[in-house]
């Protein structure tokens, strides 16, 4: 029974892997291309100044007219699976740069909710271990991520 149930988890692992490597194709695609946008146009407004001395795949929001965006609008947007991931990585680095507990809060709440991208969830934890910001949803998402770890090297 073990052994049918390794196979299955082996099985969808192998599937998730060919759609993150998919997104992850995709995404390179898209950097690129922003990338080649900013050197083109010489704009040199979407790099942000932050405390976090990282190249990260996607550029922070911008102020548009004066208005800053809501955590709560963020967190919609790094949630929503309908946007491509680099929009969603905008919308993640955003609240990253915003650097208080409540924007850590976003974070951790969109990664126990969405399950979709194993690359966000990677960023998402690589973004939190950056602001180390300690709050009860962050320690909850840690939480399950080791209870997760610890169930798959079971079996």
């Amino acid at each position: 029974m073990f052994a049918v149930l390794r196979i299955g988890i082996a099985w969808v692992q192998a599937q998730k892997k060919k759609e993150e490597v998919l997104k992850s194709q995709q995404q390179d695609t898209i950097e690129k291309q922003t990338k080649l946008k900013t050197d083109t146009n010489s704009l040199t407004n979407t790099t942000v100044n932050t405390e976090y001395f990282s190249v990260d795949p996607a550029p922070a929001l911008q102020e548009v007219e004066g208005k800053e965006e809501t955590l709560e609008s963020l967190g919609m947007k790094l949630q929503d699976q309908s946007l491509s991931l680099f929009q969603r990585y905008a919308a993640l680095f955003t609240l990253r740069n915003k650097g208080t507990a409540a924007a850590a809060d976003v974070i951790a709440t969109s990664a126990l909710c969405d399950e979709s991208s194993a690359l966000l969830r990677h960023e998402v934890a690589y973004v939190l271990g950056q602001m180390q910001v300690s709050t009860p949803i962050v320690l909850s998402l840690l939480t399950k991520v080791t209870l997760l770890i610890f169930f798959l090297n079971i079996f």
